[in-house]
């Protein structure tokens, strides 16, 4: 991952003119700021300034409060600054703060290196990849059969070796054994996968945690007897098996951290 001095470059390339209020400003982040936020190709500038203002929030909240403003300002994420220039932002800072130019230069640099050593740190070990669909089919019965598709995005050049916390699976397509893709990915480019899992005999819910940022899940589960009741992971949704004996659940906009999936209570016997 980016070290500090690579986010604290990328900062300053977008803090440059209108900041993140400039005309497309996509061509001006750098692969660190894109990955960290989770920018797509086909993000536009409303949705790339949200995603911008929901990840940096977190890390501008540790700076001293009176830089606070500042970091949005200089980064032009403030709305009342949204039409001026670096310059004229600065020489705003600058009355605001009874600082001269200088002075407020030297304060908004120093602001900028203390949230790319922040970013740094936070992302220290943040995967060359993403999930960005992921679909498991689950069949419950004597002999357990999980089969998990995945997309993937790639966040970095030259990604081909994957990896997955389980290691007791067999590649359906996609990847070998060692889960090496067919080819290097660009940074941007997408693959697809498929493995066979194991599923413990007894476990009774399936839930997913995503890591980083998760546009789609998508789990169906298919019971060998019908249970005795079925329900999302977190118990909001009470979930009806259909005439095959199937639920299914779809998930958009996964939060990293927070748990998806379903629960059931198996029928008695």
């Amino acid at each position: 991952m980016a070290d500090a001095r690579a986010f604290l470059d990328e900062l300053i390339a977008v803090r440059k003119g209108r900041g993140m209020c400039s005309p497309h400003v996509s061509a001006n982040l750098g692969p660190a700021l894109r990955r960290t936020w989770g920018i797509e190709r086909d993000d536009s500038d409303r949705v790339l300034r949200q995603k911008a203002v929901t990840h940096l929030r977190p890390f501008v909240d540790e700076l001293p409060k009176d830089d606070h403003y500042l970091v949005a300002a200089a980064l032009g994420l403030a709305e009342d600054l949204a039409s001026m220039s670096y310059i004229q932002r600065l020489a705003f800072l600058a009355d605001r703060y009874g600082h001269d130019d200088r002075t407020m230069r030297r304060r908004a640099d120093a602001a900028m290196a203390a949230l790319a050593v922040l970013l740094a740190k936070a992302y220290a070990d943040l995967p060359s990849w993403r999930t960005q669909r992921l679909s498991i089919i689950l069949r419950l019965g004597p002999r357990p059969v999980c089969l998990e598709e995945r997309t993937i995005i790639a966040l970095d050049d030259n990604i081909q070796d994957l990896t997955d916390a389980q290691h007791d699976f067999d590649v359906l397509y996609g990847a070998t054994r060692a889960l090496r893709l067919p080819h290097p990915l660009k940074a941007g480019d997408t693959a697809e996968y498929g493995l066979f899992k194991h599923f413990p005999d007894g476990q009774t819910h399936y839930v997913y945690v995503p890591a980083q940022p998760c546009p789609e899940f998508n789990l169906r589960i298919r019971f060998a007897e019908p249970p005795l009741r079925v329900t999302s992971w977190d118990g909001t949704d009470e979930l009806q098996p259909d005439a095959v004996g199937e639920v299914g659940m779809r998930f958009t906009d996964l939060t990293p951290g927070v748990g998806y999936g379903i629960k059931w209570e198996p029928a008695l016997r």
